[in-house]
């Protein structure tokens, strides 16, 4: 396994969340600051994991799904994520998703 992957499933099993590996240019997250997966100049990967929507506490895509599907497109949510073992919380915009 490559020595960037397992640095990565370290880093996500201090943190419980939602790994961010890419975000659309122009998307709600884009917007809001959320970043894709990014390498540093060893090879290592950094990823955003998000933590918590509105208070609720995300620890897997399902739990993310869930805290979304209680909004519609236009409303605005506090996204608490953690970018290299900071917390940080963004304020995101919900946009609908095509198909």
């Amino acid at each position: 396994m490559a020595e960037s992957l397992v640095n990565c499933l370290r880093y996500s099993r201090r943190v419980r969340g939602v790994a961010v590996w890419r975000v659309g240019n122009g998307s709600a997250a884009d917007r809001a600051g959320i970043q894709s997966a990014r390498r540093d100049r060893a090879g290592r990967i950094y990823l955003d994991v998000i933590t918590g929507i509105d208070g609720d506490p995300i620890e897997n895509f399902g739990d993310m799904v869930d805290a979304l599907d209680r909004h519609e497109p236009g409303d605005r949510v506090k996204v608490k994520l953690v970018r290299d073992g900071v917390e940080h919380v963004v304020d995101v915009v919900l946009q609908e998703i095509g198909p």
